[in-house]
């Protein structure tokens, strides 16, 4: 809605009343500007009005430079902006009804039309029993109230209260500050320039800005860039968590395949687990399977073993028997020889006595 943009006022080279102000102003919003006296918050509604013409930078309203504004749009203008000042500004001449209704009339509104729209005004800031008492007649507070029913006549969409407290006490500085807030509720833009702390603490939740020396510190700035800081801090940790879980995905769809590649590098890791878990129990059920399977190899071993010592054994004993008949047989035909040698003999020995008988006889 409102934008000043690096804007300076000089009224002298010596006294700057605003120096390179900048801030923006959003449709429904409750500004605070505070500062002491003499700080440049009554500055700012005069540039904002026309009035006063800024010596550097540029103002816009609705996206209108007010700069460039030419002189006979000033009034339409100016009715867009209510205007609450310190001193009520209230026609002295005039009762509260004909202060309330004068502008209506400038702008040729009908008479019902006025009038109902007066009286709503005096409902809302609770004076409609002081209709047609004169300005001298109110008191500060009532005063100021009128005031601010006056501003509403024209149904503004900016609503700039200049230090409306300045001239009241305590109560009535809360029952002001309240009937501004109220009037934000109902969805007018509302600035409001004061030190007064009952106001400041009254409208504790308004948007903040402090004017010192000309320069201004806007609330809404620094928690702008603490917002910043902070969503930036976040996106950051968001960042790394999903760093993170990007690692541990990668690192989980590698593990199948250093399973797969290194089986060495596999069972170092298996036995890092919690030798009692899952893992530990089905490595010790499969460790007892390779024993189970190892203990048959070894008995069918065995049993191969045995047997092929039974067939050698076997074997073994047939060629003893073999060869025992073998020398049985040759120890027989040994003795079977004999025999025929010794009768052989024996026949030659009858043959020579036969023959020694015959010689013997011969002779």
């Amino acid at each position: 809605m409102l934008k000043f943009i690096r804007v300076t006022k000089k009224y002298n080279p010596d006294k700057i009343a605003l120096d390179s102000v900048t801030f923006n102003v959003d449709s429904g919003e409750l500004i605070l500007i505070t500062g002491p006296s003499g700080s440049g918050k009554t500055t700012i509604l005069k540039l904002l009005n026309k009035e006063e013409e800024p010596t550097d930078g540029e103002i816009y309203f609705k996206e209108e430079n007010i700069n460039s504004l030419r002189r006979s749009r000033v009034p339409l203008h100016r009715r867009k902006i209510g205007a609450v000042f310190q001193d009520y500004k209230l026609l002295p001449e005039l009762n509260i009804w004909e202060n309330i209704a004068l502008a209506l009339s400038i702008l040729g509104h009908p008479d019902h039309e006025i009038e109902e729209k007066v009286t709503d005004l005096l409902k809302l800031v609770d004076l409609t029993d002081k209709a047609y008492l004169f300005p001298h007649q109110l008191s500060g507070g009532e005063a100021q109230r009128i005031s601010i029913a006056r501003a509403l006549s024209t149904a503004p969409e900016l609503i700039f209260a200049d230090e409306p407290t300045g001239n009241l006490d305590e109560d009535n500085s809360r029952i002001v500050a309240k009937l501004l807030k109220k009037i934000n509720e109902l969805g007018t833009t509302v600035i409001v320039t004061t030190h007064d702390p009952v106001v400041i603490k009254t409208l504790s939740g308004a948007r903040k800005m402090t004017l010192e020396n000309g320069e201004l510190t806007d609330s809404k700035q620094k928690e702008d860039k603490k917002d910043k800081l902070e969503k930036s801090k976040e996106e950051k940790e968001d960042n790394q968590e999903v760093d993170e879980k990007e690692k541990k995905e990668k690192k989980k769809e590698n593990f199948p395949k250093k399973k797969q590649s290194s089986k060495d590098e596999v069972e170092k890791k298996e036995s890092s687990l919690n030798f009692f878990g899952l893992f530990g129990k089905k490595k010790k059920e499969e460790k007892t399977e390779d024993k189970e399977d190892k203990a048959d190899d070894d008995d069918d071993k065995k049993n191969e073993d045995k047997k092929s010592d039974d067939e050698d054994i076997k074997t073994d004993k047939d060629e003893k028997k073999k060869e025992d008949k073998t020398e049985k047989t040759d120890s027989d035909l040994a003795e079977d020889k004999k025999g025929i040698v010794k009768v052989e003999d024996l026949d030659d020995d009858d043959k020579a006595s036969k023959n020694t008988k015959k010689v013997k006889k011969d002779k």
